[in-house]
Parts: structure tokens; C-alpha cells; sequence
């Protein structure tokens, strides 16, 4: 496999993580599905900053090397975007509708 499909699974997996921080402290009620609205934009910014960071270690060339990070091209972001976009939607839709709860009958 080519090393940078090890990049693009990372950089998915990480936005997985960052995206859990978002619905864990929601800025905005539309996100509010496990926790009461926040006050607090800090949570969220930080994830945004951290995602935008490790982007950049994937962009520029010499702190990729650096960190052995390989280029993604076109496909590979498009694939991490939508894979996390998904993602994204499916967590607030099932927290939304509380189907694990249902499912399990709690």
C-alpha cells in the first residue's frame, strides 16, 4: 500500500478525534445531541487549529519529511473529507435520534 494512504487513514482517524471534542463542548445547538449548548468556543477552536496544523504537516514538504508524512493528492483528500463528512453526520443523526439507546433499550 502506498504510503500515502497510511497519511490519509492518520489524518481521517484524527478528525474522527478532533469532531468528538465538537460534539463533546457544541458551540452551536444544532450540535447540541449529547451535551447542553456551550459558552465556550475554546473546544472548538482548538480542534479546528489542531486540524489545521496537521494538514499543514501533510502540505508543506519539509515538516512532512520531517515527521514522515507523504503528500495526499486529490483523491485521498477527497476520500478522508467525505469519509469524515459522513462520519460527521452519522454521529448527530444517531445521537440525535438516541438509536443506540433504542437499539439496546436503555
Amino acid at each position: 500500500m502506498k504510503k500515502g494512504y497510511w497519511v490519509a487513514a492518520a489524518l481521517a482517524v484524527l478528525f474522527v478525534g478532533l469532531g468528538l471534542i465538537v460534539f463533546v463542548e457544541p458551540p452551536t445547538d444544532w450540535l447540541a445531541v449529547i451535551q447542553e449548548r456551550s459558552s465556550d468556543r475554546r473546544p472548538t477552536v482548538l480542534a479546528i487549529v489542531l486540524g489545521v496544523v496537521f494538514v499543514g504537516l501533510t502540505i508543506i514538504r519539509p515538516l512532512g519529511d520531517l515527521f514522515a508524512l507523504a503528500p495526499l493528492d486529490l483523491t485521498q483528500w477527497a476520500l478522508v473529507l467525505g469519509a469524515f463528512a459522513t462520519w460527521f453526520v452519522v454521529m448527530r443523526e444517531t445521537w440525535h435520534w438516541r438509536l443506540i439507546e433504542r437499539f439496546v433499550g436503555a
